[in-house]
């Protein structure tokens, strides 16, 4: 908005991206502020990578042929329903940014999603059910966040789950079955939480798979 003319999303984008990013009325650049929202994506080999950028929230813009999506060290809180609408993302980087909350159904348009890196994040809850329905997830890394508890239906969606890393965490209780469902399980990460008592005496499947 400059003292004559107010300018709506759509039309900002087309001048930034399409035109010379001038402010047609006035001639002048635009603020970096208002820039900064609306990139001319590079995608190579399917990649797309906003790593780096001070991002601090996920556009809302991403273009839909994308294989492998990185928003690592950025400064984004939040992750919230409906951003990915593109469901050809296998490989997700969300690590090293500053995430605390994550609503329910953030990924569950992620249909083809294998990886996804949550890591060095301020995660202090997955909440009971939060994979509610049947995810492709093969290696999900969840280490160096604050989560204190694990509940028991946890990660009841991730049938093909290879790898879990919850390692360096505040884990202090994990839920009786907590990890049952996990058919295909092969790793299961819980070292720098302090929890070299859990599961005494239950050898199963599932705890041979468990790093202290």
């Amino acid at each position: 908005m400059n003292e004559r003319r107010c300018y709506d999303k759509k039309t900002l984008k087309k001048i930034i991206i399409e035109g010379d990013g001038k402010d047609p009325y006035t001639r002048n650049d635009f603020p970096r502020e208002i820039t900064k929202k609306f990139k001319k994506y590079e995608i190579k080999n399917g990649v797309l990578d906003l790593s780096d950028m001070d991002l601090t929230e996920i556009p809302d813009d991403l273009p839909s042929n994308i294989d492998s999506l990185n928003l690592s060290n950025n400064r984004i809180k939040k992750i919230e329903n409906n951003l990915f609408r593109h469901s050809t993302i296998s490989d997700l980087n969300l690590s090293n940014n500053k995430i605390k909350k994550i609503d329910r159904d953030s990924f569950s348009s992620l249909f083809l999603l294998e990886n996804l890196d949550l890591s060095y994040n301020e995660i202090e809850e997955i909440k009971n059910n939060f994979f509610n329905h049947p995810f492709s997830i093969e290696n999900l890394n969840l280490s160096n966040n604050k989560i204190k508890k694990i509940e028991k239906n946890t990660f009841n969606g991730l049938p093909l789950l290879f790898t879990l890393d919850l390692s360096d965490n505040k884990i202090k209780e994990i839920e009786e079955g907590s990890f049952n469902k996990l058919f295909k399980i092969t790793e299961i990460n819980l070292s720098g939480n302090g929890l070299k008592n859990f599961a005494k005496g239950k050898r199963s499947r599932i705890f041979s798979t468990i790093k202290f």
